[in-house]
């Protein structure tokens, strides 16, 4: 009897350690059908994490894994052309929403038809546009893409990418962390004209023509553009501690655009597709990077091996 009941003890071991690992495999199962369906993506090699806009907009979430510090990276904020505006904004309402699609190896992508959001002065001015985030060991690289749709010329497309300081930080109410590149040397944009609101400036770019929507008097928002020209698309803010940056890269760019408003506290490099002509397309390439150091170290260990 006794013998009985041992081997009845005995041989329930076996099955009782299936049911729990079952159990555990079932657990895994769907925590891994969790992971891979969340809207946060980081690749091992990438100091960041990105986290699209749940309701459709051209916005994503930018963290660091480090220090948890948060931007909002809106691409494109717009796109426009000398003919008008061919993507509105989408911050307080989203006529047409686009559809996030998680990549390989961390990376964010999406495609749009302008569609609805096409201005209604220039209904006839149409574009596919397109987006690919791919998370690098700097942060990762931007990758813009528009085509022309439609039966007329578009003539110096561009779009405005905005990236906002949400982490205090890096918010620079007073500009004084905030550099472009003159000649080669990073200009403090406290030493710029910054038009007729001191608040928020915006500035050309060497062998690039002024973008014709802020290059209107009637345009009171950015004001005039600066008189100091930069060298390329490359605008950076510093941490109050001086010892990080954060940088927006595009190339080619058509204008850069610093806003100190309390609100938005954001730095834009804007894509420059140049002229499209109907059924073309063009493709620019941008960076954001995260740098840990300071403007020289930047310059000796990022910029001069570009």
């Amino acid at each position: 009897m006794a013998h009985r009941t041992r081997s009845k003890t005995i041989s329930s071991k076996p099955a009782l350690l299936c049911m729990l690992l079952l159990m555990q495999a079932c657990m895994s199962l769907l925590l891994g059908q969790e992971t891979s369906s969340s809207l946060e993506s980081k690749s091992p090699e990438s100091p960041v994490q990105f986290t699209p806009e749940a309701q459709g907009r051209r916005q994503i979430s930018v963290r660091t894994l480090k220090d948890g510090y948060q931007w909002r990276l809106r691409i494109p904020e717009r796109v426009f052309c000398d003919e008008g505006v061919l993507v509105g904004h989408d911050i307080h309402r989203v006529h047409t929403p686009v559809r996030w699609a998680k990549g390989d190896e961390g990376s964010w992508h999406y495609r749009r038809a302008n569609l609805a959001d096409t201005s209604r002065k220039s209904l006839s001015l149409k574009i596919e546009y397109s987006l690919r985030i791919e998370p690098r060991s700097f942060g990762a690289d931007l990758v813009v893409s528009v085509k022309n749709t439609g039966d007329t010329t578009l003539h110096n497309v561009t779009g405005h990418v905005c990236l906002g300081h949400m982490s205090e930080p890096f918010r620079d109410p007073g500009y004084r962390r905030t550099f472009i590149l003159r000649h080669k040397q990073y200009l403090n944009l406290t030493k710029t004209q910054r038009g007729s609101n001191p608040i928020r400036a915006h500035y050309r770019i060497r062998d690039q023509a002024p973008i014709k929507l802020f290059d209107n008097p009637a345009n009171r928002f950015w004001g005039p553009l600066s008189p100091e020209i930069a060298d390329n698309g490359l605008i950076l803010t510093q941490s109050r501690e001086k010892t990080q940056l954060v940088a927006l890269w595009f190339d080619p760019a058509a204008e850069l655009f610093q806003n100190s408003d309390e609100p938005n506290m954001c730095i834009h490099s804007d894509p420059a597709f140049g002229n499209l002509e109907p059924g073309s397309s063009s493709q620019v390439k941008g960076r954001l990077i995260f740098f840990q150091g300071t403007l020289n170290q930047f310059e000796e260990s990022f910029l001069r091996q570009d």
